[in-house]
């Protein structure tokens, strides 16, 4: 028999945090959300909550992790992700031209044209 898993996002407008509850009783508090999911044309899904700096340290803490863990479906989502912003960004047109510090410049670069702060992410 499936049993239903749930996961609840409490957030509350003008604080920094939000309490993420699973249906199994954990419980998390913390400072990013990013929430993504694709159902197909027509049917994508974006939730974004408080830092994106925050939301983005998580993704790569956690791509570590799965690094470590030798998670093999965590460690396909990642490749498939950063392939997907290889290719989206034309980074990848000529992969022996551009470093990945290049690659960095030209988003701080873009950040600042689009009036983004740039900020380091600490790994």
């Amino acid at each position: 028999m499936n049993k239903q898993y749930t996961i609840t996002i409490e957030v509350t407008g003008g604080s920094e945090e939000s309490v993420i509850r699973t249906s199994d009783g954990r419980e998390w508090t913390v400072k990013g959300v990013v929430i993504l999911a694709d159902g197909g044309p027509s049917n994508l899904f974006t939730y974004f909550w408080n830092s994106p700096l925050i939301a983005a340290q998580a993704a790569v803490r956690a791509c570590v992790e799965a690094a470590k863990q030798g998670n093999p479906v965590a460690l396909q989502f990642y490749k498939c992700l950063l392939r997907s912003f290889m290719l989206a960004t034309k980074a990848g047109e000529h992969p022996n031209i551009i470093t990945p510090e290049e690659l960095l410049s030209r988003w701080d670069a873009e950040d600042v044209k689009l009036g983004m702060e740039s900020k380091k992410v600490s790994h």
